[in-house]
């Protein structure tokens, strides 16, 4: 539990210490963003059907994956 709790605190110290130079602009939002904005990003697409679009995608590659490797078995053959 101890491990646990400190991992969380680490964390949140890490992401607020990133948000607080991002916002004094000691660090280029433009270049490492900022956690709000990361969260806000993830919020918008997930309403937005994120998660169908990720579906998709890995539909896609294990497709291309099983097919690149069962013709590549064909011709190796």
């Amino acid at each position: 539990m101890l491990v646990i709790v400190t991992q969380l605190a680490i964390l949140i110290g890490f992401l607020a210490i990133w948000e607080a130079l991002a916002n004094a602009k000691i660090i280029d939002s433009f270049i490492t963003s900022q956690p709000s904005r990361i969260f806000n990003t993830l919020i918008h697409l997930g309403a937005n059907d994120l998660g169908k679009h990720i579906g998709v995608t890995v539909y896609e590659t294990v497709v291309g994956f099983l097919l690149g490797t069962f013709i590549g078995i064909i011709v190796a053959i």
